[in-house]
């Protein structure tokens, strides 16, 4: 850790030269995952992505604080007010696979992410809608087919608003989505 912390304060200062957040890095928990594994950080933790593609989901907030490394806005003061500084595990999430569908099991009521893998063969069909949906292709393409028959397409780096009054739907075609819906 103390090396690869050294080497990611240099790549860091290259990036952000003079700002505070170079420092701070090197005081969070280094977590490599691996494709497909998952974190859950509950609220009032400090994080930053390093490297690599994250889909990210969050509960609704008007509270987002940044602590540097960034261009925007960063409020110090009130990110210390409301940060939680108690040590903690971080502990890698490996998802529970359903059929072709993959979920993230946290403890957040609020949302539920999953993820889906599909070929050609065969479409895939929601059976437990709850809310609105979102649907991200990260791999392939795909027809998103809602109850109404109403069909849109899905592209890699695309993504889909699936209101709750459209009923179940159906993705036909290949590749990975990520599908976040109400939690439990």
């Amino acid at each position: 850790m103390a090396r690869a912390g050294r080497c990611w304060a240099l790549r860091l200062h290259e990036l952000y030269p003079g700002d505070v957040g170079v420092v701070i890095a090197l005081l969070l928990n280094d977590v490599h995952l691996e494709p497909g594994e998952a974190l859950y950080l509950p609220p009032r933790r400090l994080h930053a992505y390093v490297q690599g593609v994250g889909i990210e989901i969050m509960a609704s907030s008007d509270n987002v604080l940044r602590g540097g490394l960034t261009p925007k806005n960063v409020n110090v003061d009130e990110l210390i007010r409301v940060l939680d500084f108690a040590p903690w595990r971080v502990e890698p999430i490996v998802p529970r696979q359903v059929g072709v569908e993959s979920f993230y099991d946290t403890p957040a009521p609020e949302f539920r992410l999953s993820r889906i893998e599909l070929d050609a063969a065969a479409p895939w069909r929601t059976d437990d809608r709850r809310g609105p949906e979102i649907v991200l292709c990260t791999r392939g393409q795909a027809s998103l087919v809602d109850a109404r028959g109403a069909a849109r397409e899905l592209r890699q780096g695309g993504s889909i608003f699936v209101p709750f009054s459209s009923g179940s739907y159906v993705i036909e075609g290949h590749g990975q989505f990520f599908r976040a819906t109400v939690g439990l």
